[in-house]
């Protein structure tokens, strides 16, 4: 199974790749911040943003 997933934000840490134990995959950890925007008043605002591990 594969899957596909895009995101946009800010990686606020290094990224470490690390093998899995099947040596077949792989996957990263990172520090990831977002902002929503939206608009109000005529106007494009951010949120506040919100930093996920």
């Amino acid at each position: 199974m594969e899957a596909q997933l895009t995101v946009t934000g800010w990686v606020g840490t290094d990224v470490e790749l690390r093998p899995a134990a099947d040596d077949l995959t792989a996957w990263a950890t990172f520090r990831l911040a977002s902002t929503p925007r939206f608009h109000r008043n005529g106007e494009w605002q951010d949120g506040n943003t919100t930093w996920n591990l």
